[in-house]
C-alpha cells in the first residue's frame, strides 16, 4: 500500500528474513538482495533494494561482509544508494563500514538500520556501535539527515529511540529532503 500511495523511485528494506528461493516480486520494480541465513538455515536479517524499472540504474557489486546493497541510479545525476542492516548482536567494526564506504560511487546516500545510538542523531545516549558511527561519519565528512526524530519503537515496552540513520556525501546533502513517516506499516521502525 505504501509503494502504491507513493510511488517511491526505490524503497530500501532491513530485516527482510527472505531466502533466495522465496523472494517477493512488485509489479514495475526490479529487486536487489542480500540474503542472511543462520547456522540452521534459517533467514535472518537480509536486505533489499527495490527499484523502480522506468529509471535507469544497476546494481553494484560489494565486497564485503556487511548485510548491503547498493545500486547506481540516474535522474538529473548519477546516485549510489546503498542500504545496509547491522543486528544489534553482530559486531561490527569501523574498518568494516570505512570499507564499505571506500566502495560506494559518489555522491552516495548510506541509510538502513545501524542499531547505533548517539545523541548527535537523537538517542538518550551514546553506544559504542555510535561512536564507530560516529567517527565513519567525521572521516567521510558525510551528511546526515535525521533531526533526532525517532524511528524505532520498542515492541515490548514503547518507548522510541533513533537507530535508523541516513548518511550522504555532502555533495547532495541539500538535494534531498528527510522525514520519518508516521505509520509503522506493520513494522516496529518508522
Amino acid at each position: 500500500m505504501f509503494m502504491q500511495d507513493h510511488n517511491p523511485i526505490a524503497l530500501c528494506l532491513q530485516e527482510t528474513f527472505l531466502r533466495p528461493e522465496r523472494v517477493i516480486n512488485f509489479r514495475k520494480y526490479s529487486a536487489y538482495h542480500r540474503f542472511a541465513l543462520s547456522a540452521d538455515d534459517r533467514a535472518v536479517g537480509g536486505v533489499s533494494i527495490l527499484m523502480r524499472r522506468n529509471i535507469a540504474h544497476r546494481e553494484l557489486v560489494l565486497d564485503t561482509n556487511l548485510p548491503a546493497v547498493a545500486v547506481s541510479f540516474s535522474v538529473l545525476r548519477t546516485t549510489t544508494l546503498c542500504t545496509l542492516y547491522l543486528s544489534p548482536s553482530t559486531h561490527v567494526t569501523f574498518e568494516e563500514l570505512d570499507d564499505l564506504v571506500a566502495q560506494l560511487p559518489v555522491p552516495f546516500i548510506l541509510l538502513g538500520d545501524f542499531n547505533a545510538h548517539n545523541i548527535i542523531w537523537g538517542s538518550d545516549d551514546t553506544s559504542r556501535r555510535g561512536r564507530i558511527v560516529e567517527r565513519l561519519i567525521e572521516e567521510h565528512n558525510l551528511c546526515i539527515f535525521n533531526d533526532g526524530t525517532p524511528t524505532y519503537t520498542h515492541p515490548g515496552n514503547g518507548s522510541f529511540s533513533a537507530i535508523d540513520l541516513t548518511l550522504c556525501h555532502p555533495s547532495i546533502f541539500v538535494d534531498y529532503t528527510w522525514l520519518v513517516h508516521d505509520d509503522l506499516c506493520g513494522s516496529d521502525h518508522l
